[in-house]
């Protein structure tokens, strides 16, 4: 159902997390594939080869060979929720509108990262800010 796409280029040390977060997904079956966005590394290549995850090179490469037509676009600091798949999944139920998702905590004076989910289409940007940026003030889950 959902192409998941982590822009990990400002914190790769945080995606093994956000792998782990995204496998309730997986179990779903809600998630139906991973990329990221990160410089080349032994680190990234190995996660990509535990995880099934794979790797591009920009945005816009990742967007373009997403095998769904609804994206979850998040970078690698995001938490998500116990239970937003199932959360997810009642919202596309209604339609294809955009919606962010909040993530979990991220303590007193950080605040959580949080994630955008939408059609491809709407995904316009070169990374995860510019996307969030675009999308200000869709529907928060």
């Amino acid at each position: 159902m959902l192409s998941v796409i982590i822009d990990a280029r400002a914190a790769p040390d945080r995606l093994m997390g956000l792998l782990a977060a995204l496998a309730e997904g997986v179990v779903g079956g809600v998630v139906r594939e991973v990329q990221i966005i990160a410089a080349p590394s032994e680190a990234v290549e190995t996660l990509c080869e535990e995880t099934g995850a794979r790797t591009a090179a920009d945005m816009a490469q990742a967007l373009a060979a997403a095998r769904s037509d609804l994206v979850l676009v998040a970078p690698a600091a995001f938490r998500p929720r116990l239970g937003w798949p199932e959360a997810l999944v009642r919202h596309f139920r209604d339609g294809t509108a955009p919606v962010r998702l909040s993530g979990e905590g991220a303590g007193f004076l950080r605040p959580a990262a949080g994630a955008v989910a939408g059609p491809r289409a709407r995904m316009k940007g070169a990374d995860f800010a510019a996307i969030s940026r675009a999308l200000r003030g869709v529907r928060t889950l």
